[in-house]
């Protein structure tokens, strides 16, 4: 059964509120544990919509040069308390954001976008979807360029994990360094996200050429033709997108 624009638009919708929500729990209220269950929320709920989409079955298958200082530093007992509920908040949150600005979109416009359409659609929706931060243009284009960054590998090898991977260590690294860790900008006169942005675009072909090589050079990447592909909304072993 095909879905029809009105159940694809509704089904993202359901989603962005469930993202955001356990967003708002943690940003606003400080609530973990609210962020925590209603994130655990979003994989029943995609699953839920995937099967009234029509989806069968849903397979999970610069410190040195003076540009940051830092400015506080917790104990050990308190950084590793921290940092252990950090790691698994951030797998849950990478993962529902993985969903909702890649996956969903893979499943519904892979084989009407030409790649490049669908990795810069994705990209958008991506940055448009950290509306928080929206009044820091320079953060709206750190993110914008991340979307790319991490849609290209999932394009190329229809496989979430790999996306996922490189997300969820990136958003580790950065509230290690933002919330356990406290930093300034330095006297250097590079800003911080300056250099993030710079890093991440000169990431864009290294995760091009890793995803290549993952897919044995087969993927049809060359002119970034459209990908033709009949997969579930978190499914093909490019599943949970």
């Amino acid at each position: 059964m095909k879905p029809t624009t009105l159940n694809i638009i509704t089904g993202f919708v359901l989603l962005f509120l469930c993202y955001h929500t356990a967003e708002y729990l943690m940003l606003f209220r400080k609530s973990a544990l609210g962020f925590l269950a209603v994130s655990a929320l979003f994989f029943p709920l995609a699953f839920f919509i995937s099967r009234r989409q029509g989806d069968k079955n849903l397979q999970i298958t610069c410190l040195t040069l003076g540009v940051e200082a830092l400015s506080f530093v917790p104990s050990l007992p308190g950084f590793l308390s921290q940092a252990a509920l950090l790691i698994f908040g951030c797998s849950l949150s990478s993962l529902t954001e993985d969903v909702l600005t890649r996956s969903y979109f893979f499943r519904h416009a892979g084989n009407k976008l030409s790649q490049p359409a669908l990795v810069l659609l994705s990209a958008l929706v991506y940055a448009l979807n950290h509306i928080h931060r929206l009044d820091q243009p320079v953060y709206f284009l750190y993110v914008f360029v991340l979307g790319i960054q991490f849609m290209i590998p999932f394009v190329i090898t229809k496989n979430i994990w790999y996306t996922f991977g490189v997300h969820w260590a990136g958003n580790i690294v950065y509230h290690l360094t933002n919330n356990v860790m406290h930093t300034t900008d330095g006297s250097h006169r590079l800003s911080a996200m300056a250099v993030a942005i710079v890093f991440a675009v000169i990431s864009i072909p290294i995760h091009f050429l890793i995803s290549r090589q993952l897919t044995g050079g087969k993927a049809e990447t060359t002119t970034f033709r459209v990908a033709r592909h009949s997969s579930a909304t978190i499914r093909h072993s490019s599943s949970l997108t």
